[in-house]
């Protein structure tokens, strides 16, 4: 089976006035794992705006969008004054068959007033 190694983790700077708060909970840095499976796992909780999806892109292309609705009660009581933290997880997977190294960006997408981001 093939291992995957992640180099490089990192956060960038988040706009508080766009978001209470982001967390990449999987992958960390200097782990592995196994097979041909990237998992993204964290949360994001938009402050004026829902957080509604996750993209995921490399090389300028989007690879897949999730929605962000999984439960996360900690999340939710970390920050009770923002409505949306219940439903703030999100996970995705990428499949990585064949693929030698690859840098991925992850970015939370806001529901705008006009529905979209």
């Amino acid at each position: 089976m093939a291992l995957i190694e992640f180099v490089a983790v990192t956060l960038s700077e988040s706009d508080s006035s766009r978001l209470w708060g982001r967390n990449l909970e999987f992958p960390k840095t200097a782990s592995l794992a196994e097979g041909h499976t990237v998992e993204i796992i964290g949360w994001v909780l938009g402050r004026q705006f829902p957080a509604v999806a996750v993209e995921v892109s490399a090389e300028g292309r989007l690879i897949q969008r999730v929605p962000v609705n999984i439960q996360r009660s900690d999340v939710a009581a970390l920050y009770p004054q923002a409505g949306e933290g219940e439903r703030s997880g999100f996970r995705a997977e990428i499949h990585t068959s064949g693929i030698i190294e690859l840098e991925l960006i992850v970015q939370a997408v806001l529901r705008t007033r006009a529905g979209s981001r």
